[in-house]
């Protein structure tokens, strides 16, 4: 086996490494200047990121921000996010109820912190994804 070759790609998997750790950071930090929320989980799938947000009093209570990559024409660009719903609940016991959905409120309507959670998701993902492609390339030529 060509040892230039394996010598490339553990530089890739530390770079690919690299990437996802500062990723990490750079969504923490973004997400802590938005009150009640921190960062449980980050997946990276081929073409899109995902990111698990959980209340900071509560970690049964999340929501997940989605940023799936356009590819070529069977799959369009999508920023989105799945909100569970309580359904009905009883008003008087609904403290914990009414503060997830009160934080879900601010930071859905926090447009600074989404548009730049978007952007740092496509810049991962982008980078992400040309980082695997050049890992598959040397295990082509392996």
């Amino acid at each position: 086996m060509n040892t230039s070759v394996e010598t490339k790609k553990v530089e890739l998997r530390n770079e690919l490494k690299n990437l996802f750790k500062s990723f990490k950071e750079s969504a923490e930090k973004l997400i802590e200047t938005v009150p009640g929320w921190k960062v449980t989980d980050i997946d990276k799938g081929c073409d899109s990121t995902i990111i698990y947000l959980s209340l900071a009093s509560d970690e049964r209570k999340r929501i997940v921000i989605r940023y799936q990559q356009e590819v070529e024409d069977w799959q369009n660009e999508e920023f989105s996010t799945s909100v569970p719903s309580h359904g009905s609940f009883e008003l008087m016991d609904a403290n914990g109820t009414a503060l997830y959905y009160i934080a879900v409120g601010q930071l859905l309507s926090n447009t600074d912190v989404l548009t730049q959670l978007k952007k740092e998701m496509v810049n991962f993902t982008v980078k992400a994804g040309e980082l695997r492609n050049e890992y598959k390339s040397l295990d082509q030529e392996a």
